[in-house]
């Protein structure tokens, strides 16, 4: 029981989630103590515990967004167990100097090294608890596929509601006829629009809720050189469950990366060349998915982000892991911890991708 009180726990830390009271009965003579999870009875054979620890797995499955720990999950246990497993009365034995705090944070982070939760098929590492990795896929769009339609659906090639992540731009390559190398032409980007919609109850476009919103933070990170720290940009997007209102706050987000940094950008384009891809996120044309599992490397490459005070991470590329530039957009859905109910997949599509050289043109009307 104690066992599963204190997975119960670290369930509901990673989740965010409060912790039921936990109360401690103990035994007489030879009967082991009691633990008793409320909201979680006892069900038959299953004690409180066994069954709380069943009950907050089951909302795991529904609400996880990454496997394995993260630092901020660490030091919530630490308090956990300082406050609820050794308690105030031990603490207060201020003339006995007995290290509760460092040792406790030494012990689980010792035992976040213990369990391994990934191993690659190929052997060519392992992560432990402490590791985390993102629980999710990466998908391919090739060529104009994420971007709008002029016809009357304008994600029609995006697929459908997605609970986004991040997303990165790799520029076309063609076969350099002097070395037979794979390179890319450098492109100057200087804006990036994106249209939005949210449908909050999956039941169409005639059917909405008033003052039902998604809040979507939208960060765009540049990494410009490698060395060089992500270059970022962010700004909150409010989406309204219902059809898609094209150009009107809350169904739209326009970066302009050209323009000072006090009118919202970075005072110069985004310059990207060719994107390194590493060989475990290629995808093929039958197959544009691949999953980030425990099994293979791919997941080494994404690291997850988690806000203060939000128990949702979500992946970005690990920009230590990729040679050369890029530029990647990020999307942060704030989430209620617990609730399985909410609909957190939005449709999103590029509208506008404007570089230098296109500007150059339409300047001199060509196109």
């Amino acid at each position: 029981d104690y066992v599963d009180a204190l997975t119960y726990a670290i369930y509901s830390t990673v989740l965010g989630m409060p912790i039921d009271q936990i109360t401690v009965t103990n035994g007489n003579g030879s009967q082991n103590p009691r633990i008793t999870i409320a909201s979680h009875p006892a069900e038959g054979e299953k004690s409180s515990a066994a069954k709380a620890v069943e009950d907050i797995q089951k909302v795991f499955d529904r609400l996880g967004t990454y496997v394995g720990l993260l630092e901020d999950d660490m030091a919530k246990i630490v308090d956990f167990v300082l406050n609820n497993v050794i308690g105030q009365t031990a603490r207060s034995y201020s003339f006995k100097n007995l290290y509760y705090n460092e040792i406790v944070d030494a012990i689980v982070r010792y035992c976040a090294t213990l369990t391994t939760i990934a191993s690659d098929s190929n052997g060519s590492g392992t992560t432990n608890l402490g590791g985390a990795f993102m629980a999710s896929e990466v998908a391919d769009f090739p060529y104009t596929t994420f971007f709008t339609t002029p016809d009357e659906d304008p994600f029609k090639y995006t697929e459908g509601a997605f609970e986004y992540q991040s997303m990165v731009f790799m520029p076309l390559v063609h076969l350099d006829a002097a070395t037979g190398q794979l390179v890319a032409d450098e492109i100057k980007i200087t804006d990036l629009w994106f249209d939005l919609k949210y449908d909050a109850d999956m039941d169409g476009d005639e059917n909405f809720r008033e003052n039902v919103f998604l809040p979507i933070e939208i960060t765009v990170r540049w990494k410009k050189a490698d060395g060089e720290p992500i270059k970022t940009l962010s700004q909150t997007v409010l989406v309204p469950d219902g059809p898609m209102n094209e150009g009107e706050d809350g169904h739209i987000a326009m970066f302009e990366f050209d323009v000072s940094e006090s009118e919202g950008g970075f005072g110069e384009a985004v310059t990207i060349g060719m994107f390194d891809e590493p060989q475990s996120l290629k995808t093929t044309q039958s197959n544009r998915v691949v999953t980030l599992t425990g099994m293979t490397d791919a997941r080494s490459y994404y690291k997850a982000l988690k806000e203060k005070g939000n128990y949702n991470a979500y992946g970005v590329l690990d920009e230590n892991k990729i040679k050369g530039s890029y530029l990647e957009v990020a999307f942060n859905v704030s989430k209620v911890p617990g609730d399985i109910t909410t609909n957190y997949a939005f449709y999103c599509a590029i509208s506008n991708f404007l570089d230098e050289q296109q500007e150059d043109l339409e300047a001199e009307g060509f196109v």
